[in-house]
């Protein structure tokens, strides 16, 4: 009997151990959400990752976000694996709904949760009741959105930051910002797509009004075709009462493309309306 004992007390001691080196090799891979931000049809998921063994199966680093009924909406893949604060966007959600963000990895032949958050896209983003706009960060974010309505809140001052057009004529800018005769100033554009300004490219029905925009400097390297304005290269929409000032357009053309440069659009299309603006 005291042999039997001593042969369970064994087993039972290696089955702990075993237990803490799999915890213990878990311990090697980590992951957590950082953030998650919903928006009216977009939402946003921030992780921060490390996999210094290397032991994460290449490609299963990802999060997916799914209804509150367990249906899958849509996967995001990380391909770092060791990387802070890295973003992902979902897209095409529905807007006022609670979505589950879980965030995954396989290794060891099995694939873990690693953590899950929980985000609500909002309601906001019609004519009727518009995103405001109060930071930097908010007006980064209307990229996000590419249809949706926006109205300026505050004064923003970017503080010399260097930002990027926010939208392009394969996703062009289809809603509406009302700049309520708010300021956006001193900031830094470097862009280097076809359709150069702060928002590239304005399709039909959009609208950009009562916005003033000071010192900016728009920096352009291009070697083929490109249609530059400090507020969009192209504009099919309506543009009504923004003035540009103290702001300039520093070009570097090192190819033999045509160059179509103004001050605040590009390029107005037949369609494109620019009322009562002041440069």
């Amino acid at each position: 009997m005291k042999n039997i004992k001593i042969i369970i007390t064994l087993v039972f001691t290696i089955l702990i151990g075993l237990s803490l080196a799999s915890c213990k090799s878990n311990d090697d891979v980590k992951a957590e959400i950082v953030d998650v931000v919903g928006l009216r049809t977009t939402a946003s998921v921030t992780v921060k990752i490390a996999d210094d063994k290397m032991l994460v199966t290449q490609g299963t680093f990802c999060a997916s976000i799914y209804k509150e009924d367990n249906s899958l909406v849509g996967t995001v893949t990380f391909t770092e694996t060791n990387y802070n604060n890295q973003t992902k966007d979902f897209a095409d959600l529905e807007k006022d709904t609670t979505y589950i963000v879980k965030l995954y990895a396989t290794y060891n032949g099995k694939k873990h949760t690693m953590d899950k958050a929980t985000v609500k896209t909002i309601s906001k983003g019609t004519q009727d009741d518009p995103t405001l706009i109060n930071t930097v960060e908010d007006f980064n974010n209307i990229k996000k959105d590419p249809a949706g309505h926006f109205k300026l809140n505050a004064d923003l001052d970017f503080n010399q930051a260097v930002i990027s057009t926010l939208f392009t004529d394969t996703t062009p800018f289809k809603g509406t910002i009302n700049g309520n005769n708010k300021t956006i100033k001193n900031f830094k554009l470097e862009t280097p797509s076809t359709h150069n300004g702060i928002f590239g490219y304005l399709a039909t029905n959009s609208t950009i009004q009562d916005l003033i925009i000071d010192n900016v400097t728009m920096t352009i390297t291009r070697s083929t075709d490109a249609y530059i304005g400090i507020l969009a290269g192209t504009n099919k929409g309506t543009v009504k009462n923004v003035t540009l000032k103290n702001s300039q357009v520093n070009i570097n053309s090192n190819g033999s493309g045509t160059l179509t440069i103004g001050t605040l659009i590009g390029t107005n299309s037949d369609s494109g309306k620019i009322e009562d603006s002041i440069v």
